[in-house]
């Protein structure tokens, strides 16, 4: 099993365990702190048991002559019982730094750690917006060539229909110009007939028989 623990507490002024420098038992397994303040102990070193029996042998040997030097060699002792238990109190301070100190460490790095998730995020959020202006951009390209091929399409809707206008008007014009060509021959021909049709004699009617007189006189032919 494991032994009991003894500390001093070191709340001088606040602590009645303090102020009487009462060595505090500590069960195992329980906090090693005061009972009265709750304050962390530090743990209780005791002299060693020869330097304690040579200052009771050399203090019974003068008690009665050197009372003073008795007094003075107790209060010695409690002297070097409180410069440990400085020593304690100062060990136990720089545990604490060291504690605090640690905390703030893994605090730091926790701050880091999730500085880095944080900025993993980001990046990972400005990549899918990324991701969709792409797809918006592709999507407007693809919109943007879908409406030029349906105006290349209209272009040539337009100009197919308009060299069909062209074509039937072409044709249009070549049928009334043959048909005037045409009509200018009929006419000029009817003409040319007229002309040999007056430049020549008028044919007489035929004379019958007994119309020699009629055919003398050029009534009949």
């Amino acid at each position: 099993m494991t032994a009991a623990r003894t500390g001093l507490c070191v709340n001088v002024g606040n602590c009645p365990s303090a102020n009487a420098r009462k060595v505090v038992p500590v069960a195992p397994g329980q906090d090693f702190v005061c009972p009265d303040c709750g304050k962390s102990l530090v743990v209780y070193q005791p002299a060693k048991k020869g330097a304690q029996a040579l200052i009771i042998a050399a203090a019974a040997g003068v008690v009665l002559a050197l009372g003073g030097v008795g007094w003075w060699l107790y209060r010695a002792d409690a002297e070097h019982e409180a410069t440990a238990a400085a020593q304690q109190a100062e060990a136990a301070r720089q545990a604490e730094a060291q504690r605090q100190a640690a905390a703030a460490e893994a605090k730091r790095l926790e701050a880091e750690r999730q500085a880095q998730i944080e900025a993993a995020a980001a990046a990972e959020r400005q990549r899918e917006a990324e991701a969709r202006q792409r797809e918006a951009d592709a999507a407007a390209r693809q919109a943007a060539a879908e409406r030029a091929a349906a105006d290349a399409a209209r272009r040539r809707q337009a100009d197919a229909e308009a060299e069909a206008r062209r074509q039937a008007e072409a044709a249009a014009a070549a049928e009334a110009e043959r048909r005037r060509h045409a009509d200018e021959a009929a006419a000029e021909a009817d003409r040319r007939r007229q002309a040999e049709s007056a430049a020549q004699p008028a044919r007489l009617p035929p004379c019958g028989a007994g119309e020699d007189e009629r055919r003398r006189l050029k009534l009949c032919d």
